[in-house]
């Protein structure tokens, strides 16, 4: 039986012919065979990572002073509210005095105030009250005045009074129109006072804002005051201690370099390892999935976690694509794992369950795809094409082609999809050039012993009995002729 797979090369074509060999010319035991079996396939997607914690902060103070008292270390575990820095207060407390200096002066001037409006307001009340009583009597002696002018004009018409008492009479009327004029301008003056009033009320408003400024300025010192004792934001275990007690540090909001850094703590309540995925294998690493991480620093153990996010965009360096995914590690590694170690993780990205499985040495890849060997009962070869599914490295998944119980040949360094020469087939298949020669078989016993004993003629060529025992694909090169 012989079966051709054609390459065509630029205009022309080649033909890679292969033959099988008969049972009675080669036996089975010059390669290794494998049964096809059953069993569960977990498919792992290999990264390196780094083992981080769930949150990590760098301590700075608001306010700029020197370190008087440091009672954390690294390693000390802290609770939210500790107190982690202490400054020296003494600015801070005289800032706070003088403010509140300010508040009672500010205090003093409301209370000012709101006197001057009473008074004024008391003025303004005797004024009207003076004021209407005065026009009130003002316009009753205008009023007789004018009556008594009449009637004096009209007596002295009829020559019953003389000159004299008619010019009294009119000096009289225009006094007390005088007088009525003086009490109406004394009315007009009460509006004056009333702006006096509103001119008082504009004042304590003016001194309640002063009031209120001088307390906010107070309430600013008071909390610098508080920002020399700077406590932990939360609970966690300080990783880093960046300065010592009498050191001079610098604010982090009105220093333009971002203030000094005092300590760092370290949320690890929760831990992840944060792995540097492949590109090639992304696509196989979803949400949920379970994870197996070791490190170095404890030989033998592994340690549970499950993917917790996927980063949306990946990393170019050097032209190699990665993603990073975080892997939330289980409660047993929070307390052994420690920050930036180096971690290997295994991502279980599938699971086979009952599944028919192939050693991968026996699954061979040519330009028609996936192929095994299959040891027929009389011993002869039979190459089958078959489907194929997940690999875990070692097994693959055969979907069609294989049965189980079948025995195949284990030719992993012939032309199998792992080797360099499979690998170069494939290459070759793709860009429609010759493949690759595989590279030669390491010689079984009896080639070796053929080989030893040499050849009749001393020609180079190996005997009749050498190329019995010889492995059962022969590959010839033939010119494929036209049509």
């Amino acid at each position: 039986m012989v079966v051709a797979a054609v390459l065509a090369v630029g205009g022309g074509a080649t033909a890679w012919v292969v033959s099988r060999q008969s049972a009675e010319n080669h036996s089975s035991s010059a390669f290794r065979t494998a049964p096809l079996k059953r069993g569960d396939l977990v498919s792992q997607i290999s990264a390196t990572g780094r083992v981080i914690s769930n949150l990590d902060v760098v301590i700075k103070s608001k306010a700029s002073g020197r370190v008087q008292a440091l009672p954390s270390n690294v390693s000390d575990f802290v609770r939210q509210g500790d107190l982690l820095v202490e400054l020296d207060p003494q600015d801070e407390q005289r800032q706070v005095r003088l403010q509140q200096a300010e508040v009672d002066a500010a205090q003093a001037r409301l209370q000012q105030a709101q006197h001057n409006r009473k008074i004024a307001e008391t003025q303004l009340g005797a004024g009207r009250r003076a004021a209407e009583a005065e026009l009130l009597a003002a316009q009753q002696r205008n009023d007789e005045a004018q009556s008594s002018l009449r009637r004096r004009e009209e007596l002295f018409g009829h020559q019953v009074i003389n000159q004299q008492e008619l010019d009294t009479a009119r000096t009289e009327a225009r006094s007390a129109a005088s007088a009525l004029e003086c009490a109406q301008a004394k009315m007009d003056e009460l509006a004056t006072m009333e702006h006096t009033v509103e001119l008082r009320q504009q004042e304590i408003q003016l001194c309640e804002a002063q009031l209120k400024s001088a307390q906010i300025a107070l309430e600013f010192a008071q909390q610098r005051l508080e920002e020399t004792r700077i406590c932990s934001p939360m609970d966690g275990v300080v990783t880093e201690r960046l300065v010592q007690i009498g050191q001079i540090i610098a604010s982090g909001i009105s220093n333009i370099a971002g203030g000094t850094p005092i300590l760092a703590i370290a949320d690890l309540s929760q831990m992840f390892v944060v792995a540097s995925v492949d590109e090639s294998d992304i696509g196989g690493v979803q949400l949920g999935q379970r994870a197996t991480v070791t490190v170095d620093a404890f030989p033998g153990r592994r340690f549970e976690g499950v993917v917790d996010r996927i980063a949306a965009k990946g990393v170019n360096s050097s032209n190699v694509v990665t993603f990073d995914v975080w892997i939330k590690l289980q409660s047993e590694a929070l307390q052994t794992l420690k920050p930036e170690m180096t971690a290997n993780v295994e991502i279980i990205a599938q699971t086979r369950q009952n599944v028919l499985l192939a050693p991968n040495e026996a699954i061979q890849y040519g330009s028609e795809g996936y192929a095994v060997e299959v040891v027929l009962a009389d011993g002869s070869i039979e190459k089958r094409p078959v489907k194929t599914g997940p690999s875990d490295g070692v097994f693959t998944e055969l979907v069609e082609g294989g049965q189980e119980g079948q025995t195949v040949a284990l030719r992993g360094n012939l032309r199998s999809r792992w080797s360099n020469a499979g690998r170069g087939a494939q290459q070759a298949a793709e860009s429609n050039a010759p493949p690759a020669e595989a590279p030669s078989e390491p010689k079984l016993e009896s080639q070796a012993a053929e080989s030893s004993n040499g050849s009749a003629g001393g020609n180079g060529k190996p005997p009749e009995a050498a190329l019995d025992k010889a492995p059962v694909w022969v590959a010839k090169r033939a010119e494929q002729k036209p049509f």
